[in-house]
């Protein structure tokens, strides 16, 4: 792999990975790789040639009012930024969800969310009403069920488009992208 992607690059491809993963969860990845642009956490956040090239956290209010409702239904969420991912707190939900993906939890970090950026949100919970009251609660955030016990949750003019947009800007059109997904 390493060789098909040394000849993308010497014909002007710039190997991309495309993740809804923060960028610490795949760093592995491009080591082994060697690529070292990616635009991760759904386009909330890009690398290219390992500089950040855009960066948009959520606004720290809709964070609270979410993490408010969520609470309040007994639905318990994952804070995602570049480098790192907590959450609200423990549920069957959320040991269904990362047992179903073989990862350990995340530490349980209540209040982390009000000193660290978020650049993404997750609802951990199998019941499908969550998914239409919290989308409709909140029109200012794009909700996507992934599988069964998870909801990734951005705001709604974000996405992995536009971060590979982001990508095709900072290189001022001087390079062919060769993007890849990334999903377990």
């Amino acid at each position: 792999m390493r060789r098909a992607l040394d000849e993308l690059r010497a014909n002007s491809y710039q190997p991309v990975i495309a993740t809804g993963r923060p960028a610490a969860g795949i760093r592995d990845i491009m080591a082994a790789s060697g690529i070292d642009s990616l635009v991760a956490l759904n386009g909330q956040y890009v690398e290219l040639a390992g500089d950040v090239v855009f960066s948009q956290t959520m606004a720290s209010d809709v964070v609270a009012r979410l993490t408010q409702q969520a609470t309040a239904r007994g639905v318990m969420l994952g804070y995602f930024n570049a480098d790192s991912e907590w959450l609200s707190g423990m549920s069957p939900a959320v040991v269904a969800g990362y047992g179903a993906i073989d990862k350990p939890t995340p530490p349980i970090r209540p209040e982390d969310y009000l000193t660290q950026p978020v650049h993404m949100m997750m609802a951990l919970t199998e019941n499908l009403t969550d998914d239409q009251v919290l989308s409709a609660a909140f029109p200012e955030l794009s909700f996507y069920r992934n599988f069964k016990f998870d909801i990734d949750i951005i705001p709604s003019n974000v996405s992995k488009v536009r971060g590979i947009e982001a990508v095709k800007a900072a290189l001022g059109g001087t390079c062919h992208l060769c993007v890849w997904g990334w999903h377990e």
